[in-house]
């Protein structure tokens, strides 16, 4: 499971807020759902409450940690009527064609467009922004993470159907096996990886291929995509058949499902699942058939407590039985979480 994953809903909200701030607008997600957090606070069942409606929510902890955390998008700007070409520092780049921009309500956009584009590639990355890769709590192996919007005076806007952008990074062992996936926010709490159809409502088929130079010094990834917004390079992986019934994690009692995220790294492949706070027992367990037997992993905690940071990690290897893994965290400035996840 997705153990807060629906947090990335707070990603979103900075994703947004950063993509605007040239014009002033700032998107808010707002709710009915109040949740009183202390230091020993554990919420029986945060899925639920998913209400959206007029209030403001304050964030909880794990909320605002995402946002220390988090970078800000590039933003770069192109006319509608021309298409453009943005690109990285770190060897990505998004083609979008002429007149490939319409509004909500579907009006051909013209004049000045900002966009916003972010890759995430490692396992650090897929846990600073709280996306662990999952979808439908079957597990993903990542190829990389692409966060492309395109936004016209603080309006989102949207690609018009029968149109395609271009996207090409680097990765150094890109896999002909991947598919594509849509990040999917379900309100406040709720985020999944859904598979991309074959086919778009315009006829377009959304394709991720590989490509490398000639010397073989420089390969990656080709997407073409028949959408903006949270597109995930992924594949179904790890093992199918051998699962263990249980796995656990506990912390000292200040550490809760309010103000810590825990996640289990595969040594062996791209993948970050994420556990689920349980407030019966007190841990971060995992939902539905549990982790593979034998894989060795990296179990990782991140919290943020009354301004302090946190972070606690432990290496294992899954067993064939319920397990029950001891993390106590240690305080740690901001700076020096981002780069112990940047090294995991």
């Amino acid at each position: 499971m997705k153990n807060l994953s629906f947090y990335i809903f707070a990603l979103i909200l900075i994703f947004v807020a950063a993509s605007c701030k040239k014009d002033n607008t700032v998107f808010i997600p707002t709710g009915i759902t109040t949740i009183i957090e202390s230091d020993t606070t554990w919420d029986n069942d945060l899925l639920s409450k998913n209400n959206l409606s007029t209030n403001v929510l304050p964030p909880l902890s794990i909320e605002k940690l995402v946002s220390q955390l988090s970078a800000e998008p590039k933003i770069d700007s192109f006319i509608a009527e021309q298409g453009g070409i943005i690109t990285l520092p770190d060897n990505i780049t998004v083609s979008i064609p002429a007149n490939a921009c319409v509004t909500q309500l579907n009006r051909l956009c013209t004049g000045k467009l900002q966009a916003t584009l972010l890759i995430l590639r490692k396992k650090g990355d897929f846990i600073s922004y709280n996306l662990p890769t999952s979808s439908s709590n079957k597990q993903l192996i990542s190829g990389g993470v692409v966060m492309f919007r395109v936004f016209q005076n603080g309006q989102e806007v949207k690609l018009a159907t029968g149109k395609t952008i271009k996207v090409r990074y680097l990765m150094p062992e890109p896999d002909p096996q991947m598919q594509l996936f849509e990040g999917k926010i379900d309100g406040r709490f709720k985020f999944d990886w859904q598979t991309i159809s074959s086919v778009g409502t315009g006829g377009v088929r959304p394709t991720v291929t590989t490509w490398s130079d000639s010397f073989q010094l420089r390969r990656g990834y080709d997407m073409v995509l028949d959408r903006f917004g949270l597109i995930n390079c992924d594949k179904f992986g790890g093992d199918t058949t051998s699962f263990n019934s249980k796995f656990y994690v506990s912390l000292p009692e200040i550490f809760t499902n309010l103000n810590t995220s825990i996640y289990v790294a595969f040594k062996d492949m791209n993948s970050v699942l994420a556990l689920n706070g349980d407030a019966s027992s007190k841990t971060f367990t995992t939902l539905g058939r549990g982790l593979p037997v034998g894989r060795a992993v990296t179990v990782v905690g991140v919290s943020l407590i009354r301004d302090k940071y946190y972070f606690a990690k432990t290496d294992v290897t899954i067993q064939n039985a319920t397990q029950t893994i001891r993390l106590t965290p240690t305080t740690v400035t901001k700076e020096g979480l981002k780069e112990l996840l940047n090294n995991l």
